[in-house]
């Protein structure tokens, strides 16, 4: 059973090497004010989390939450230097990541 069968969720990736324009844009397909967004993988300096983060702190017109599901050499860093975030959750590893697809996990 994949994430969309278990969740009713449509997943977006977004691969290694995809070039992007430094610019964080919302189309008008979102509906309500809530945003929750989950990273699920290594946090390294090859995936870039540290701009993920920094990109959602400039998301100003809705609450939006991220969580950091994994591990890897910036995490304690990345973890420290937003821990004055309340939006920004970094769990660790987890063996289940899919779980926190799910509406009801926190």
């Amino acid at each position: 059973m994949n994430l969309k069968e278990r969740t009713n969720l449509t997943p977006l990736s977004i691969r290694n090497g995809v070039p992007f324009n430094n610019a964080i844009t919302i189309n008008g397909g979102l509906k309500g004010e809530k945003i929750n967004i989950v990273y699920v993988g290594s946090v390294s300096k090859l995936k870039n989390v540290d701009f993920l983060i920094r990109s959602v702190l400039q998301i100003v017109n809705y609450k939006v939450t991220l969580k950091v599901v994994g591990d890897g050499p910036e995490f304690k860093a990345l973890k420290e230097k937003y821990r004055k975030y309340p939006n920004i959750v970094f769990t660790g590893f987890k063996k289940i990541p899919f779980l926190f697809f799910r509406k009801q996990i926190s």
